[in-house]
């Protein structure tokens, strides 16, 4: 994986110091795109490092969260999580759920001044089946776009997909022509690392030390005066640093630790649960120790959840019950996850399993993971399991999914859907033809399968959810992960930042909504 090291410009240390410290906060007036009575602009904090701003590699969350706002998707979800168009204004599927005809919002353009046409689209779909990664996993039904005129195509599909779709969401539609400029010997991957080619609201105006200068563009089809001129993300890892940027006035908005949400909020800044999550432990269903049931079962029974969601979470959510997060449609009912240390015991002495280690994964970056980590290691100490916990970078953690035989014992980790419908998860985590990608546990059914696969080839929505329902209890019946709880990121911001409990279809803040209260 590439990383980021010789950014495109950078600004002198004063210049770039200023832009990402520095808050105005007065409002935009008029209604001219070309003026403003003041420069407005919001500091937002991010955590871990974007390694690249390519669209294809939209399904890291730091790229999507800044892909959002330099582009523009054919469909998106609104405020109430239903489907919306946004460069699309029809999209329908024919009978054999297997192609789908679009038609273009007319009159929009990119940063580069090309207009976008349906050859920007069957670019973009090309060139992602082409390189076979990151949002090609969403999409990875798609197999042709068939251009009608420069505002209608029919995208047509390898086999019947009812996600498809929805998982347009994901897809940032790139200036073929400005790509095609820079294309270079990786089909522009290089050069896409730090620039960007896109029709959304803000347009890049510099990269400096993990830091990203966007400007609002004066020209976006959708233009809204009390968008911020500039947005700047800046990348601290550390909540407890994030806090006191935000307190200091440095930092406008990003996320905070549970336990500071009253402390925050007695000091005049706004506290908001979003991106709602649940916490895992993933384990390899495949090799390893945990490929057995019956110590995966065991694993499940000996962590203290009640203790995790108050201590580590701040009680903010609720436990699991199922394999899905409880925000999504089509659930089944079933048991809510709970702690039975003699249970826990029995199944492995049943097992004839003795002296057993585990190794776990986690991220150290995310202190709430660092105690759950530890509890769980206490928690499985009391029935005699060994737990030694590994730290790993998120990115390393990636590569390891390439293959089962280097899929961890144990991953610690937080997920949400990549867009929300209860079959995007189920595909993406417990699909055997996922292992490799987006299956973190390796874990494979074929009843799972021909569930899943039924339904997503189904035009009938209740059918569909009927047989997810199914799917998620053989899911729970295998003990195939350890979901936690229910839980959401809170983020602190300035009490004149709007619709900071606009999701993404990615499950975190939509940055491209963010407004200032005039």
């Amino acid at each position: 994986m590439r990383h980021i090291l010789d950014t495109r410009r950078r600004l002198p240390a004063v210049l770039a110091a200023a832009a990402a410290l520095t808050v105005l906060v007065s409002g935009c007036t008029g209604q001219d795109p070309n003026a403003s009575a003041k420069t407005t602009q919001i500091v937002v904090a991010y955590q871990n490092q974007t390694t690249t701003l390519d669209p294809v590699r939209a399904d890291y969350v730091q790229t999507d969260n800044l892909d959002q706002a330099l582009y523009d998707t054919l469909v998106t979800y609104d405020k109430d999580r239903k489907l919306a168009g946004r460069l699309a204004t029809s999209y329908t599927y024919n009978a054999q759920v297997d192609a789908l005809t679009v038609t273009l919002r007319d009159g929009v353009a990119f940063h580069s001044g090309n207009k976008l046409t349906a050859e920007d689209v069957k670019f973009t779909l090309d060139r992602a089946k082409s390189l076979s990664l990151g949002v090609f996993g969403y999409i990875s039904s798609y197999a042709s776009t068939e251009v009608k005129s420069p505002t209608q195509l029919v995208i047509h599909l390898s086999r019947p997909d009812a996600l498809f779709l929805g998982a347009l969401s994901r897809v940032h539609i790139l200036d073929h022509a400005l790509v095609a400029q820079h294309a270079g010997a990786d089909q522009g991957q290089s050069w896409l690392l730090d620039h960007e080619a896109g029709s959304g609201p803000y347009s890049l105006k510099d990269v400096s030390s993990g830091t990203y200068t966007l400007s609002r563009a004066p020209h976006y089809w959708q233009f809204d005066a009390t968008r911020p001129d500039r947005l700047v993300m800046r990348r601290i890892d550390d909540l407890a640093t994030t806090k006191q940027e935000i307190q200091a006035g440095n930092v406008d908005i990003g996320s905070i630790n549970p336990a500071d949400r009253d402390s925050v909020s007695k000091s005049g800044l706004k506290v908001t649960p979003t991106t709602f999550i649940m916490a895992y432990v993933y384990f390899n269903n495949a090799t390893g120790p945990t490929a057995d049931p019956a110590v995966r079962r065991a694993v499940m029974l000996a962590y203290d959840y009640a203790a995790g969601l108050k201590q580590f979470r701040g009680n903010v959510g609720s436990l699991a019950a199922g394999p899905l997060l409880n925000t999504l449609t089509c659930r089944p009912d079933l048991p809510t996850v709970g702690q039975n240390l003699d249970q826990a015991k029995k199944v492995l002495a049943d097992a004839g399993i003795h002296d057993l280690t585990l190794t776990m994964r986690f991220q150290p970056a995310f202190a709430d993971q660092a105690q759950e980590a530890t509890l769980l290691q206490s928690n499985l100490k009391e029935i005699g399991v060994t737990l030694n916990l590994q730290p790993i970078a998120y990115a390393d953690y990636l590569t390891t999914l390439q293959s089962k035989d280097t899929i961890p014992e144990m991953m610690l980790g937080t997920a949400s859907p990549v867009y929300p419908d209860a079959g995007v998860d189920l595909t993406k985590q417990f699909a055997t033809a996922s292992i490799g990608t987006t299956n973190q546990s390796a874990y494979s059914n074929s009843k799972v399968d021909a569930l899943i696969s039924k339904a997503n080839s189904s035009a009938d929505a209740q059918a569909r959810c009927d047989l997810y329902k199914q799917a998620q209890t053989i899911v729970s019946d295998d003990a195939a992960i350890m979901p936690m709880y229910n839980t959401a990121r809170l983020k602190a911001s300035r009490p004149d930042i709007l619709d900071v409990d606009f999701a993404s279809p990615n499950g975190n803040v939509a940055i491209e909504q963010l407004r200032i209260k005039k």
